[in-house]
């Protein structure tokens, strides 16, 4: 199979743009290595089309206003109509909805084989496939949210990108995905990872003229993500931006939580997520579980096992090992909580080697995580087993599933119903936690950031 597609556009204004993609058989390259290349046709720098008429073979020249996509070697399968019309929906439902795009299918054999889609169609062709196959039910959800006039409507401008406008459609089922869009109204990717036991479906899309010209820039030539590196003149403005429009949704997804004055409002399936009491063994808790995966069984808490990085012999004393991430977990509703186990190996503390700074040790704990959504200020309850001064560095997983330290404000720690202020070292560390003895305490702190965050806590001890 070639695997090669050419496509070939022009507009109402007579521009013209070219270019081809293949992808090529799987091969060894100079250091015998197996790869398998991808290869554009278009302009070399940016990988972008061509767009003189005089250079875009006259074969393959499109007739007429509109684009053309040809398929060297179609190797053509039954209904294959059906799926390409399919494949649109899916991934141009905006741009086809509002009308910028049609497409048209014909069969140059049988012209009664004609297939159309455009902004009259649309919805019966994706209902038509959600109905046919499951695969396609959350594009339905996707199209709704667009369309539905039960759909949230939220706008904001953002310096550096413009007008933002996000749809979010609660219902029961939805995947919790937001369909990422720029003006052009194709589909960039999926955007998951939202701590919420609400399900919903949304549609974001970036409208400022701005935001569409770097958004752009930062996608690859597949146009399914967002590189921030690939903005050279400054990758991380161009991550701060990317972060702000995450920041903002989240915080919109966290409002649909949010009842008016009086409303009762029911989620289904919070039963699973709500705490048990505090006071019953952390044993029972199940081992930490993904996004995606099954729920645990209700009664049961959010158990996670960090796994630190083993010592180099020799370095005991000056490797400050904080492990690996662990599972503890907020899902943004107020007394919702999550929970985990801090991994534990021989780490140091700081020092030239010759014991000159404290000695400490990566311990294991027991924990959950609660988060009074309207005042974002979180309640650890951790379990210590054995007496001593500890440090409790408290960490955040971003987008990127990464842990990162997370800005801590007014901590306090409460022990046998007394309450006292916490000391914090750095930007994320509550250090010099006294424990007498086997005890249950509780941890509270404040962060700057309105948007819930999955957390993770890392223990050290001091043992010298």
């Amino acid at each position: 199979m070639l695997r090669t597609v050419f496509f070939s556009t022009r507009d109402i204004q007579k521009n013209w743009a070219f270019q081809g993609v293949t992808k090529l058989v799987s091969h060894k390259n100079t250091k015998g290595a197996m790869t398998r290349a991808t290869g554009f046709l278009g302009e070399p720098k940016g990988y972008m089309p061509v767009t003189e008429r005089s250079t875009i073979p006259k074969f393959l020249q499109c007739d007429g206003v509109g684009t053309d996509i040809i398929i060297v070697g179609f190797d053509e399968k039954t209904h294959w109509q059906e799926q390409l019309i399919a494949a649109f929906a899916e991934n141009f439902f905006v741009a086809i909805h509002d009308g910028s795009l049609e497409v048209a299918i014909q069969h140059e054999e049988d012209s009664k084989a004609f297939h159309e889609l455009t902004s009259v169609t649309l919805s019966n062709v994706i209902s038509a496939l959600a109905h046919r196959n499951e695969r396609y039910r959350y594009l339905l959800d996707f199209y709704d949210a667009l369309t539905s006039p039960e759909a949230i409507i939220t706008e904001t401008d953002i310096e550096g990108l413009g007008k933002l406008k996000l749809k979010l459609l609660p219902r029961e089922g939805a995947r919790k995905r937001v369909a990422m869009f720029r003006r052009t109204g194709m589909k960039i990717f999926e955007k998951d990872r939202f701590r919420t036991p609400l399900e919903f479906a949304g549609v974001f899309q970036c409208e400022g003229e701005e935001g569409n010209r770097l958004l752009r820039r930062l996608e690859p030539p597949s146009h399914d993500k967002w590189e921030p590196e690939r903005y050279e003149e400054s990758p991380r403005h161009a991550s701060s931006l990317i972060k702000a429009i995450s920041e903002w949704m989240r915080k919109c997804v966290q409002e649909l939580l949010t009842p008016d004055a009086g409303e009762t409002q029911a989620i289904p399936g919070l039963e699973r997520l709500l705490p048990d009491d505090f006071e019953e063994p952390f044993d029972k808790a199940s081992k930490a579980l993904a996004e995606g995966d099954p729920r645990p069984k209700v009664g049961e808490g959010i158990k996670g096992v960090a796994r630190p990085p083993k010592a180099k012999p020799g370095n005991e004393a000056t490797t400050l090992g904080l492990g690996e991430s662990g599972a503890g977990d907020t899902d943004g509703a107020a007394g919702d909580g999550g929970g985990g186990t801090t991994g534990g190996a021989n780490g140091s503390g700081s020092g030239d080697g010759r014991g000159s700074g404290p000695v400490l040790q990566d311990v294991n704990i027991e924990y959950r995580t609660f988060l009074d959504a309207a005042s974002s200020r979180y309640r650890m309850m951790a379990k210590f087993v054995q007496p001593g001064i500890y440090d409790v560095h408290v960490l955040a997983i971003g987008d990127d599933g990464r842990a990162e330290p997370i800005d801590i404000l007014d901590p306090k720690l409460v022990v046998s119903g007394k309450t006292s202020k916490a000391s914090v070292s750095g930007q994320n560390k509550i250090s010099k936690v006294n424990v007498a003895g086997p005890s249950s305490i509780e941890i509270q702190f404040s962060s700057p950031s309105m948007i819930p965050r999955t957390l993770l806590a890392k223990v050290q001890r001091h043992v010298q």
